[in-house]
């Protein structure tokens, strides 16, 4: 099955179109990093990139031709308002003319995104296995190379933190941690340890990386949304939003990034 790769490129062109010739800020975050964002700078510019997990990232990086075709996988995401994240994937790696102000990123990809690759062409793309049909058609298609393994964590972030400051020399880097105080699963609770272990001993490499990690007795669920929404163990309370944005704002303000 063939398709052309276009319609990242109409994405990528909008948000070059409107960020190109004014301040803008660089963002790979899901929900958290929309909480904390919609604090601290209501209408930002933001390109953000949000299920592009760093080895995918990379791999990108590298070769574009392995960028993901969403019209071969859109037929399989359950959810219509996610299927947006697929184009965003395919409009990386992007082409700016200035440099963004700074980045912010979120742990929530390296933590659960799984890596899905074109078993025919060889693409890639990351998406929470809950967010794909997994039928006979879907799995003849693509093979899951799952998570990416906690061994891999620290070359994986070297890597991409050498990267980012080779093509934005300086940058500051935001890194908000999602807490898994409301997750009782084991497998990702000792994900979350094993990411914040490792950017904590990468901490005198790369000063510029600043780490947002919040405590458990800040953490607190949701009072309002759906059942679905409160029983997320990645959705938090307002004030535990606050909690983080407060955090964010601090770092940035010293940075004079405000």
């Amino acid at each position: 099955m063939n398709f052309k790769k276009t319609n990242g490129i109409s994405w990528n062109l909008r948000k070059f179109l409107r960020y190109g010739s004014t301040q803008w800020i660089l963002g790979r975050y899901a929900c958290l990093g929309s909480e904390v964002m919609n604090r601290i700078a209501p209408k930002p510019s933001i390109l953000n990139f949000q299920k592009a997990r760093i080895d995918l990232q990379l791999d990108l990086l590298s070769n574009r031709t392995l960028s993901p075709i969403t019209e071969a996988i859109s037929q399989y995401i359950i959810r219509p308002d996610i299927r947006p994240l697929a184009d965003q994937q395919a409009s990386f790696p992007f082409q700016q003319i200035i440099p963004p102000k700074y980045f912010i990123m979120d742990s929530f990809s390296e933590l659960t995104d799984q890596l899905f690759v074109h078993r025919e062409d060889a693409w890639k793309i990351c998406f929470n296995w809950s967010d794909l049909n997994h039928n006979t058609q879907f799995e003849n298609t693509f093979e899951c190379h799952g998570l990416l393994s906690t061994q891999h964590f620290r070359e994986t972030y070297e890597a991409y933190f050498d990267r980012i400051q080779m093509i934005f020399p300086g940058i500051s880097i935001v890194y908000l941690f999602f807490s898994t105080a409301l997750d009782t699963r084991d497998k990702f609770i000792k994900r979350d340890n094993a990411l914040q272990q490792t950017l904590e001993s990468m901490a005198s490499k790369y000063p510029n990386v600043h780490l947002v990690v919040l405590p458990e007795r800040l953490v607190t669920p949701p009072i309002t949304g759906s059942d679905e929404y409160r029983n997320f163990p990645y959705h938090y309370s307002a004030n535990t939003y606050d909690a983080y944005a407060e955090k964010t704002r601090t770092i940035l303000t010293e940075k004079n990034l405000l």
